[in-house]
């Protein structure tokens, strides 16, 4: 049987069957799969602001999240500089510039490291200050 006859029989059989469509309407993902006790036991929120929490948890939220989102991209250049390395073949061109592009992608991660760690230590102040008074 050809593609194109395996096309018009799913087509047709969707046609006729459309009550069969919604049978993944009743399920609730998000009640029934335990995401949700997972992220309240790892101190994640549903939101990014809560109004229970103060300005500066919000804010370090976000400059945390961006931050991870910066270390995993580094960590991506890294791996392909590592494999452009690995494949250059003996091309000292191209080995030169993998090696460039290993050592950038490093140090922007020893950047990113410092300003997380920065982050949490201004964020840590901030919260003893803000509890303290």
């Amino acid at each position: 049987m050809n593609l194109k006859k395996i096309f018009y029989i799913l087509i047709a059989s969707l046609i006729i069957f459309p009550g069969k469509l919604n049978i993944a309407q009743g399920y609730n993902f998000n009640k029934n799969s335990g995401l949700d006790e997972t992220a309240i036991s790892g101190g994640f929120t549903k939101t990014f602001f809560n109004s229970s929490e103060s300005i500066n948890s919000s804010i370090s939220l976000i400059i945390n999240t961006v931050l991870s989102f910066l270390g995993v991209i580094f960590l991506v250049l890294t791996i392909v500089a590592g494999y452009q390395w690995m494949t250059a073949g003996g091309n000292e061109e191209q080995v030169k510039k993998s090696q460039q592009q290993l050592k950038n992608s490093i140090i922007g991660l020893v950047i990113v490291l410092a300003a997380y760690a920065i982050t949490m230590l201004v964020t840590s102040i901030l919260a003893n200050q803000t509890l303290s008074n």
